[in-house]
């Protein structure tokens, strides 16, 4: 991101990205579809690491934080964008579908000019004051913005290393950040994203496929309403709120199933879709976004790519970590219930 830009890591992202959801579709074996996967799991962390620095460098300072966090909207309306096409069509459509929105990206972002941050640390201040002026209307008067950032990088000194996140004055905003993105992913808002479907199907409800595409336009109500508020009732008020709300309704949620499991259908079956969704409208309230606002908030220009990429790997890897052993949780549950089964199909049998 530091050597090519913002800009054009992500043009040079998304055709990959575009590539592996083809080679899915296409996949005629289990080996081609891990394939594509990967790559678009490689792509979309150079994606995940360029968008918010983006998102948070062109804008002007009264509306960073609603434009900071359209990166996060957009992402809710590409997983509404999966939920309806898994339900509606074949999962080698549903490739094409959600392979598609890369090339509206691609074609989009040529259309954009690059960080005037980016374009200033290399020492490009015509190229700067272009894309300024590009983005701030041919009036505006961009001189005292470039004298602020010159001042901001004079102020900072030369380029960071890794190693200097560790030096008093990033520590702070650098365990800042990494302590937002353990909050994001011990919330279990990914996992109540990313096993909706299971979890109505788990608690009986009847069309879980509809009550999986009403959980992602929750998503899109939740993530909008924290875009609108962002910058009005501030970070850290949109924290507080959503993990209240949050907490509130997966507790609820807990103490349903352990109800159902130890009294039966003693609860309606609307109680864990209703949780669900406000669960997730909570995660999405704060949670969701504002972790991905501050990591390129809170950085200086000079070490923003580096620390960014850091809590990245780390954002990435809890989540790994967290996904897994919760698909390690349902796959035991599964194999309980299958040996279950079998054991009163053979005692069946046997009678």
């Amino acid at each position: 991101m530091d050597l090519l830009g913002r800009r054009k890591t992500i043009l040079v992202m998304c055709p990959f990205t575009f590539l592996g959801w083809i080679t899915m579709a296409l996949a005629v074996n289990l080996e081609l579809v891990l394939t594509g996967r990967a790559l678009c799991g490689l792509t979309t962390a150079f994606l995940f690491s360029a968008v918010p620095v983006y998102c948070s460098e062109t804008p002007e300072a009264k509306v960073r934080g609603a434009l900071g966090t359209l990166s996060s909207l957009f992402l809710t309306f590409g997983v509404v964008l999966s939920y309806v096409a898994g339900a509606c069509f074949p999962w080698r459509i549903s490739c094409y579908i959600c392979g598609a929105p890369c090339l509206l990206t691609f074609a989009a972002i040529m259309l954009v000019p690059e960080s005037p941050y980016w374009l200033l640390i290399k020492g490009k201040k015509a190229d700067a004051e272009a894309s300024l002026r590009w983005l701030r209307g041919p009036n505006y008067d961009f001189s005292k913005e470039i004298a602020e950032m010159e001042a901001k990088m004079l102020l900072v000194g030369k380029k960071l290393e890794f190693r200097e996140l560790w030096r008093p004055r990033t520590r702070r905003p650098f365990l800042i950040a990494l302590f937002m993105m353990t909050l994001q992913q011990a919330s279990g808002g990914n996992i109540l994203i990313m096993y909706t479907g299971t979890i109505f199907i788990s608690a009986g409800v009847a069309d879980h496929n509809m009550a999986t595409v009403y959980a992602g336009l929750v998503q899109i109500v939740g993530t909008l309403l924290s875009v609108i508020m962002m910058d009005r009732a501030g970070r850290r008020p949109m924290i507080i709120i959503s993990t209240a709300v949050m907490g509130t309704a997966t507790l609820m949620l807990g103490v349903y199933y352990y109800v159902h499991n130890v009294m039966g259908n003693f609860w309606p079956r609307w109680v864990p879709l209703i949780t669900v969704l406000v669960a997730v409208f909570g995660y999405c309230l704060g949670c969701r976004t504002i972790p991905w606002l501050l990591s390129a908030e809170l950085f200086n220009t000079t070490i923003r790519s580096t620390a960014n990429a850091v809590t990245l790997f780390y954002n990435r890897f809890l989540n790994f970590t967290v996904i897994q052993r919760q698909r390690e949780k349902l796959l035991n549950r599964f194999k309980s219930t299958l040996r279950k089964k079998l054991y009163h199909q053979y005692m069946k049998s046997m009678t």
